[in-house]
């Protein structure tokens, strides 16, 4: 009989912290992702202008969309959260409410890391093509990316995901994204 009453009060006391759980909204996440957004650029962008105009590595422009893609999962296994999240007090936990492992992790990074493999793929082509090699400026290469159809349906790959991510966070009770529901992850705010 104890066992019993044992595991009835380890349910009960999860009910309970279950409630007291402050789940991280669309607001406050999205302020997270523009701190996270701004520490990314801050490195990314003037060595892709640079790469562009001038260099045109294909090596570089693989280390740099690695630095990318790997930021946001990288720092919520190791951490349990970005920077942009750990400056808003968001954690991202499993459905217990501990640390995600790394499966977990990888499992709710997988909507953004498969158009960033994608983007890769493309920009690696793109860099390949001899018109790129006469490209002199970062607009100038815009207009060219612009002009090329596979561009166009990775945009569109992308405003599908993200309308889906808003969607599935703003429709449900514990603010969970179509990331978050792959993962089995939640993001929660801390309490102090």
């Amino acid at each position: 009989m104890e066992p019993t009453e044992t595991l009835s009060d380890d349910f009960n006391s999860r009910q309970k912290n279950k409630q007291q759980i402050t789940y991280g909204g669309f607001w406050i996440r999205l302020g997270a992702l523009f701190i996270d957004g701004l520490i990314t650029l801050i490195v990314v962008i003037p060595i892709t202008f640079y790469n562009i105009g001038k260099l045109k590595s294909i090596p570089l422009l693989i280390v740099v969309s690695l630095i990318s893609m790997l930021y946001k999962p990288t720092f919520e296994f190791l951490y349990g959260a970005t920077p942009g999240k750990m400056a808003l007090k968001l954690r991202v936990v499993n459905t217990d409410f501990g640390k995600a492992d790394f499966k977990a992790i990888f499992l709710r990074n997988v909507p953004g890391i498969i158009p960033a493999i994608l983007s890769l793929i493309l920009s690696v082509i793109i860099f390949s093509s001899t018109e790129f090699q006469t490209i002199t400026g970062f607009f100038e290469y815009s207009n060219y990316v612009s002009n090329i159809k596979e561009t166009r349906y990775l945009n569109g790959i992308d405003f599908l995901i993200l309308s889906a991510e808003v969607v599935c966070l703003l429709s449900d009770d514990q603010k969970r994204a179509l990331h978050d529901r792959i993962g089995r992850t939640y993001v929660i705010v801390q309490e102090p």
